[in-house]
């Protein structure tokens, strides 16, 4: 009788563990949640576009395991389009637009063009590519310093 409860004991444990296991997985990635998860998130309480602006620099995206996107993630009729390794992108990206989202300069997402496909990408998986003409053109737009 004793070894009977052992074993079903254990079962249940490893029951308990996996659905635990399942949560915390879920909570730390939300963005590898089921689709009809994602798709109830983005109706209930959709990201919305804070500030939209032209964003013509040369990037680096720092992380091969970078997602991709249809839209700015989280907004509505978003998509996940796989990670920048599985859809073949290089590094090397000229970004077009870039939108930030509710009120957060730090939660934006970046537009870039390759091989005639649109994507999305977040800020954070990028890095300026070419500073010394990124610190001319901000030179160019500084007025004047007046000297007294």
């Amino acid at each position: 009788m004793r070894p009977r409860k052992l074993v079903i004991g254990g079962i249940v444990t490893v029951i308990v563990l996996g659905i635990g296991f399942i949560g915390v997985k879920a909570t730390i990635s939300p963005n590898s949640a089921p689709q009809p998860v994602t798709q109830a998130k983005q109706e209930i309480v959709p990201n919305h576009v804070y500030q939209s602006y032209r964003y013509p620099y040369k990037l680096t995206i720092v992380r091969p395991a970078a997602k991709l996107y249809s839209r700015p993630a989280g907004t509505r009729g978003c998509q996940y389009l796989g990670t920048v390794h599985s859809r073949h992108v290089t590094a090397q990206v000229t970004g077009q637009i870039r939108d930030d989202l509710n009120h957060n300069q730090r939660a934006g997402y970046i537009r870039f063009t390759q091989n005639h496909h649109h994507y999305w990408i977040s800020a954070q998986e990028t890095r300026f590519r070419d500073l010394a003409s990124l610190k001319a053109q901000i030179l160019k737009l500084r007025p004047p310093s007046r000297q007294d």
